[in-house]
């Protein structure tokens, strides 16, 4: 793994499991990455790859079963509820789906000054005041203060729930899946904002998806998970363009193009095998069942990443052959 001296956040060897009738499946194996100051990361993968548990484990969210999170020099694993408390101040997360994200019965002032009642002394016309311009930042009116969120669409919700997430200005913020539950038009305007407000403010951004094309409009880099592994983590352009692990190339392969002749020119080889699902046992590659380059030693001896250009780095046997 390679190191920036302007890492923000480190994290090594994650792991986190959960007990699913009685047996014991892993969401989380060996999970480490880096993101730097103001850098935007995204984490692609297929459904049940495990980047939610990721985003939600690193912001403990969830407890991990091992590894280390750092934030900043601090061990974020170390702290007790009442240091973490403080910590949540310089981390946020907007979730997937924006009609669960709101409580129903908050109007929009209470629901995105929230932060302000549990992290700040901001009351009263100050709190209001604040609101608002956090309302109007994400292209709503600052009259909304007092309607519910069944007032709004699912656009708008998301625009509110990324106002609270921006209240106490953090450095670091988990996008999990923000744009899934939107219609296309939204999702360009949520996007467009995101990177907007992102670039403006500084902030790290772990923006979690399954849809490489949007990974490559706000990343900086992409780390591409799969079965709670990375399997390749680089530079966007360099990883969308030459990507070198299999599983990468079969997530671009799959990007619908509407060329016709750039869709019969596909190679159908990488279009194999399941969706990822949780391992109970991993023992070697986990995407060898899939791998149309599978070789023997892939059964048997999981790869680790290495790195094959500057921050560029691969997991896969086939980079250890001449």
């Amino acid at each position: 793994m390679n190191e920036s001296p302007l890492a923000l956040l480190e994290i090594r060897n994650l792991k986190k499991s959960f007990q699913i009738k009685g047996q014991i499946f892993a969401a989380l194996h060996s999970f480490s990455l880096s993101l730097d100051k103001g850098e935007s990361v995204a984490l692609v993968g297929e459904s049940g790859s495990g980047k939610s548990t990721a985003g939600k484990t690193i912001l403990r969210l969830q407890e991990p079963d091992s590894g280390s999170v750092t934030y900043g020099g601090v061990d974020l694993l170390s702290l007790s509820s009442a240091q973490m408390k403080q910590m949540r101040r310089k981390m946020q997360i907007i979730f997937q789906d924006p009609y669960s994200a709101l409580n129903p019965r908050m109007t929009i002032l209470d629901s995105v000054g929230e932060g302000f009642d549990i992290h700040t002394h901001v009351r009263g016309k100050e709190r209001q005041r604040k609101v608002q311009l956090l309302l109007q930042s994400v292209d709503l009116n600052a009259t909304d203060i007092h309607r519910f969120p069944h007032e709004f669409s699912g656009g708008q919700r998301q625009r509110i729930a990324i106002a609270r997430a921006l209240a106490l200005e953090p450095e670091f913020m988990v996008c999990d899946e923000p744009l899934s539950a939107l219609d296309a038009p939204t999702q360009k305007h949520i996007l467009r904002l995101l990177t907007d407000l992102q670039q403006a403010k500084g902030m790290a951004l772990l923006f979690i998806t399954h849809d490489l094309s949007t990974a490559r409009k706000i990343s900086q880099r992409i780390a591409v998970m799969y079965r709670g592994t990375l399997v390749e983590v680089g530079p966007t352009e360099q990883v969308y363009t030459f990507p070198k692990h299999p599983y990468t190339q079969l997530l671009i392969n799959s990007i619908p193009t509407p060329d016709p002749r750039k869709e019969r020119a596909r190679s159908p080889f990488l279009n194999i095998g399941e969706p990822a699902q949780p391992l109970n046992v991993l023992q070697g590659c986990a995407f060898y069942a899939r791998c149309p380059y599978a070789m023997p030693i892939c059964q048997t001896k999981a790869p680790s990443l290495k790195q094959i250009a500057p921050r560029h780095t691969v997991a896969c046997h086939l980079l250890d052959k001449d």
